[in-house]
């Protein structure tokens, strides 16, 4: 399979597109083909060898939505086949692996072109702005009827797809 992966820290430079082995679910894992993929600020810091995890090589990636193709011993709450949305490190391939207490399931009617970056980064949003984090907005609940454009208008070019995947939408 291809991932966009990293055998150094530093600039754009150092990132490539290569042919890797495909994974394997392990124990309460979920194999999945990536449909759609984000970059966000936490990629760059990684690439940049700034974030937690400096193991090298490593594939980029997050966050990713895609249908799974196989669960590990243990996976009970996913199924083959299943529309998803995953906080997946590696998400920059096209396949990838996750830990099933990071899968979600993708509603119907979600484009899977948008889904690969709701994970983190709408559910980072959600939190700040539900929390009042910061400062700058007034603690309140959410309505499903608010409109956030900020987050709504720059996800959608955000997202990138790996592959050619027909599917459309999460339904």
């Amino acid at each position: 399979m291809k991932a966009v992966r990293i055998h150094a820290f530093g600039g754009p430079e150092v990132v490539t597109y290569e042919e890797v082995p495909k994974p394997v679910p392990r124990e309460q894992e979920v194999l999945f083909k990536v449909t759609s993929t984000c970059v966000n600020y936490a990629d760059v810091q990684w690439r940049l060898g700034n974030y937690v995890d400096r193991t090298l090589p490593a594939i980029l990636g997050r966050e990713a939505a895609g249908i799974i193709e196989a669960v590990g011993p243990g996976v009970t709450t996913s199924q083959v086949g299943q529309p998803i949305m995953a906080r997946a490190i590696g998400g920059n391939a096209e396949y990838a692996i996750a830990q099933s207490q990071n899968v979600f399931p993708c509603p119907a009617g979600l484009d899977m072109a948008q889904a690969g970056g709701i994970p983190i980064v709408f559910l980072t949003a959600y939190h700040l702005a539900s929390s009042g984090a910061t400062g700058a907005l007034p603690r309140r609940p959410l309505r499903p009827s608010w409109s956030w454009p900020a987050a709504w208008g720059p996800m959608s070019r955000s997202t990138i797809s790996p592959t050619t995947s027909r599917q459309k939408s999460c339904a």
